[in-house]
């Protein structure tokens, strides 16, 4: 009888070891499926930056400061006669009682967010910008200061923005040409990006594999858009100038080089090579 009991307990306990490793396994896959296909995605703000707490000493852009009669400092978009602002009153730089008035620092909060989202590439997504020195502007992959003027650190990772694309893509480290190898299009089986050097402008380019498992690479379209325009705008012959933009029109909707044609020829096979320019 002691021999049968102890033989139960000892297959009763099995079975609990088993039964306890198979909820541990479980709960363990159950885990890495709700990580992969249900854990919310931490968006750039959710860290809280620009700080809440940021510091706005002056009026933004291209707003006129002025003190009101009860001694408020505020923004005026117009004219400033006096203690008034003929205009509109924008924001209020100081603590004010009127609550019609926004305060100027919810309006640079507001204002970093959208430049963010707009201008800087995922891998440094916050903004800051010199309310004096407007050659400091650029995105970084840490912390903004407390008036969203400069990086926290400066050793920070840093990229440029520039005041249009044509001076954007001759520096390898602008945020243009990041954020561009962010949106650019790539072919499906794409394996990675980077970015090359054009003749005096650089541009990103996509590596892929193509339906034979062959390497291959192609172009950003607009990279290799905006470097055509840049040659053609020089152009002072007219009949010059209108061949080389139909011959660019052509390379950009034809051309295995680019990355959309590439994926429609060598990853998809939509479309024969033979309709196409190599």
């Amino acid at each position: 009888m002691k021999k049968n009991t102890s033989l139960y307990l000892l297959i009763l306990s099995c079975i609990l070891a088993v039964l306890i490793l198979s909820i541990y396994l479980f709960n363990d896959k159950l885990y890495s499926i709700y990580n992969t296909y249900y854990s919310p995605t931490i968006e750039h703000f959710a860290t809280e930056n620009p700080p809440s707490n940021i510091i706005v000493n002056t009026c933004p852009g291209r707003y006129t400061q002025y003190t009101a009669l009860n001694g408020d400092t505020l923004c005026c978009d117009g004219d400033v006669d006096g203690y008034k602002c003929s205009g509109t009153v924008i924001c209020a730089v100081s603590s004010t009682n009127d609550s019609s008035i926004k305060s100027c620092k919810e309006i640079r909060n507001k204002y970093l967010q959208e430049q963010s989202k707009k201008l800087c590439p995922s891998s440094m997504q916050n903004y800051f910008e010199s309310v004096t020195n407007k050659s400091i502007i650029g995105c970084t992959n840490g912390p903004i200061n407390e008036t969203g003027e400069a990086p926290m650190d400066p050793t920070q990772e840093q990229c440029k923005i520039y005041k249009n694309n044509a001076d954007a893509m001759k520096d390898k480290n602008s945020c243009y040409i990041k954020k561009r190898m962010d949106t650019m299009y790539s072919p499906k089986t794409t394996t990675g990006k980077s970015i090359i050097k054009l003749g005096n402008t650089f541009s990103p380019i996509a590596s892929y594999t193509d339906y034979n498992g062959m390497p291959r690479q192609c172009y950003d379209k607009q990279s290799i858009k905006e470097y055509f325009n840049n040659i053609t705008n020089k152009m002072t012959n007219i009949q010059q100038r209108a061949n080389a933009e139909k011959n660019n029109e052509n390379i950009l909707n034809n051309h295995t080089l680019i990355c959309e044609v590439a994926q429609q020829v060598f990853v998809e096979r939509s479309r024969s090579l033979e309709s196409t320019i190599n």
